[in-house]
């Protein structure tokens, strides 16, 4: 009987094991999804500031009262 529960308790560690292996995979799969989408965000938005600076300075000089 002591074998039979030894077999036991290691194949409900084993199943354990793998549980926990299989949701920390998910886990960490999900923070890199989560990353992922964070640096697009922040891509988006250096691209949009870039793109928003290029119209500013382009009209910049057409804006100067010279006659001040």
């Amino acid at each position: 009987m002591d074998s039979i529960e030894s077999i036991a308790n290691l194949s409900t560690a084993l199943s354990q094991a793998q549980l926990r292996s299989a949701v920390s995979m998910r886990v960490l799969k999900m923070a890199q999804g989560a990353d992922q989408v964070a640096a697009d965000l922040i891509a988006e938005t250096m691209d949009s500031v870039a793109q928003s600076m290029e119209a500013f300075a382009a009209e910049a000089g057409t804006h100067i009262d010279t006659f001040a």
